[in-house]
């Protein structure tokens, strides 16, 4: 199945870089395009979402929580993720939570950006779940059109 881009979706895209520029680079598959696409899909980048613009549940926080204590540190909580919470704080926890599901080890071959996206919008075994691929094809198909500056 694919999906065409709508107008609308070019136009949130295009004019939505609020998060793009509060969230640095990264080495590996975690890039500002990516990460900004995933923020876009999920939640149309609407960084004051209920559960923030990565719509991070509390059951995914307590997971990247439990495999690294130290997002916690300087008293941090669920509530720095969620509402007007720190995009660069989300980004943190998604990148706690894949490095637990997310592995090599785990899939038994080296993650790709389908299988974050897909880990991310249906838990640690959202990857195996045909219900995840429509999200996925979103994303996939928005990341292949998306132009941002610099990038």
């Amino acid at each position: 199945m694919l999906f065409r881009l709508r107008p609308v979706d070019v136009i949130v895209v295009l004019l939505a870089t609020n998060l793009v520029s509060a969230w640095p680079s990264n080495t590996g598959l975690l890039k500002d395009k990516f990460l900004y696409t995933l923020a876009v899909v999920i939640s149309g980048n609407n960084e004051h979402a209920i559960d923030g613009p990565l719509r991070i549940s509390q059951e995914y926080y307590r997971d990247a929580v439990e495999y690294d204590p130290s997002l916690t540190d300087g008293g941090r909580t669920y509530k720095d993720v969620s509402g007007t919470g720190s995009t660069e704080y989300s980004r943190d926890v998604l990148k706690a939570y894949m490095a637990r599901y997310a592995t090599t080890e785990r899939l038994g071959y080296k993650p790709k950006r389908r299988d974050i996206a897909r880990i991310h919008f249906g838990g640690p075994n959202g990857y195996q779940m045909k219900s995840t691929l429509p999200f996925w094809y979103k994303v996939k198909n928005i990341l292949s059109n998306i132009v941002i500056a610099g990038k």
